[in-house]
């Protein structure tokens, strides 16, 4: 997921700095928009946090709009260079998001459900019923 947020960054960079209808790129966007959706979806399949979903889902929304909003595919679009570099730093950050959330999902402790067992019991040896010793 990181590398294509840099992909999306640099291409909607590079399409917002030059003017004019640019196919190739506006289609390669819009691609690679659609599979960030969809990597985004496998990665909460597996993440417990549901405010850093909805954190996450918002700067998706943004780069959307960003990448895709005002003259995108327009046959007489212009640059705009403030928008190349609101792609680039809202790209940044997310990336740094995504890493920083993917590096705690892997640090987390165990999850609550496991907290409640007890491994103890797990191992415990079957002792003769009237042993002092036995967990009946």
């Amino acid at each position: 997921m990181l590398g294509l947020l840099e992909d999306i960054g640099a291409e909607g960079v590079a399409y917002w700095r030059d003017s004019g209808k640019d196919v190739a790129r506006e289609s390669v966007l819009k691609t690679k928009l659609v599979r960030l959706i969809h990597q985004l979806d496998q990665f909460f399949v597996h993440a417990r946090y549901e405010n850093d979903k909805a954190l996450l889902n918002g700067q998706l929304v943004s780069l959307q709009d960003l990448v895709t909003g005002g003259d995108f595919e327009g046959s007489q679009r212009a640059s705009d260079a403030h928008r190349s570099a609101q792609i680039r730093e809202l790209c940044k950050n997310f990336a740094e998001q995504v890493a920083g959330l993917s590096v705690a999902a892997k640090l987390d402790p165990l999850p609550r459900w496991a907290e409640r067992l007890n491994p103890s019991r797990w191992f415990a040896r079957r002792r003769a019923p009237g042993d002092p010793r036995s967990s009946a």
